[in-house]
């Protein structure tokens, strides 16, 4: 298993975790999402076929920038 911590600026409330959760489980593979709003982050533990260009993308996809 791998874990992969991404930066979301615009993720401000619970509502924006509640999305990001929702797309990024949708990535086969996907074990566990971790939201921080203090630090505006993401923590995803994951294994194959997931990688972290799948998950960009999907939280691309639900409408936020990932850095």
């Amino acid at each position: 298993m791998q874990t992969l911590i991404l930066k979301i600026p615009q993720m401000h409330c619970n509502h924006c975790i509640k999305k990001i959760k929702t797309f990024v489980s949708e990535v086969k593979g996907v074990e566990e999402i971790n939201c921080n709003l203090d630090s505006k982050s993401v923590e995803i533990s994951f294994s194959s076929p997931a990688n972290e260009e799948s998950i960009r993308e999907a939280i691309e996809d639900c409408g936020f920038e990932v850095c």
